[in-house]
């Protein structure tokens, strides 16, 4: 058993697999582990960023769900950050969320509603994946997103500051996700616990949950470069107008770990007709 301690406070006992699993989740939260001291701390105390466009309101919202990163945020345009993020709200767009660069390129983002069964690496900051850029950016948000656009910003801010610390989630089950986020994360900050929950059902019980015993494997590798390139969507497509239930809900997510598999048909035009259904002519004056 490891017990787990943030501002000098013992927080929770975990299991040795939730540890493991818990040092994986910690980046996507905003958070560093330090071995063997078992210490949490803030992984974004060292960076400053700049955030316009919101409301005096969702500015608190959004320095609320990142409080426990340790992460300064400013409303300054003059005051130098490594990234200055200028947001507006637009009642008619075409996408939920699209961002573009200081070198012009635009990139569009489709948050998920996760369900039962969404994979923990998509659903964990919703689909919201961006290779982090440098300069600033530029983001225009469908307003029927706005509600949750503090959420949204707080992962695109994560991302740009300790991205290069993400390791695949694969391994992380959803019951275990649910233990560490209620028995540890919400402890630390129950405001981003609370957008954390995901759609996951409580477990039946509260004991730590424990997959059968594997053979140890190898740390998993960061996140490289062409998986983040693949959650880019560019610009050089026009997308296709989305309305917000497709958006949430017709939509597949985008597994950056997941491998094309499955043999591929081509198309033969000039197929032999021998294939085709048969057909039959309606004779409305034929006699029987």
């Amino acid at each position: 058993m490891q017990e787990l301690y943030y501002n000098s406070k013992k927080i929770c006992t975990v299991t040795e697999n939730e540890y493991s699993q818990f040092k994986l989740l910690c980046p996507y939260w905003g958070l560093s582990l330090i071995d063997k001291a078992n210490v949490i701390l803030g992984a974004l105390s060292t960076f400053m960023i700049g955030v316009h466009g919101l409301s005096q309101k969702k500015f608190e919202q959004l320095s609320q769900l990142l409080q426990h990163t340790g992460v300064s945020l400013t409303e300054n345009r003059l005051t130098p950050a490594i990234q200055h993020m200028h947001i507006v709200f637009e009642s008619v767009h075409h996408m939920p969320i699209s961002i573009k660069t200081d070198s012009g390129n635009t990139f569009y983002l489709n948050p998920i509603k996760p369900v039962q069964d969404t994979p923990v690496q998509s659903a964990i900051h919703k689909q919201i994946y961006l290779k982090p850029k440098k300069g600033d950016l530029y983001i225009t948000v469908n307003a029927e997103y706005e509600e949750n656009i503090c959420e949204y910003i707080s992962y695109i801010i994560i991302q740009r500051c300790i991205k290069e610390q993400f390791q695949t989630l694969s391994s992380v089950s959803s019951d275990i996700f649910y233990l560490l986020n209620q028995n540890a994360l919400s402890l630390i900050n129950p405001v981003f616990a609370d957008v954390q929950k995901l759609a996951f059902s409580e477990p039946e019980t509260q004991m730590s949950i424990l997959p059968p015993k594997v053979e140890k494997k190898e740390e998993p590798a960061a996140i490289e470069e062409d998986q983040w390139e693949s959650c880019d969507t560019s610009v050089h497509t026009t997308p296709q107008a989305l309305s917000r239930r497709r958006s949430l809900q017709g939509t597949h997510p985008i597994n950056p770990f997941r491998q094309n598999s499955g043999p591929v048909s081509p198309i033969a035009p000039f197929q032999s007709g021998a294939e085709k259904k048969n057909s039959a002519v309606i004779r409305p004056f034929h006699l029987n």
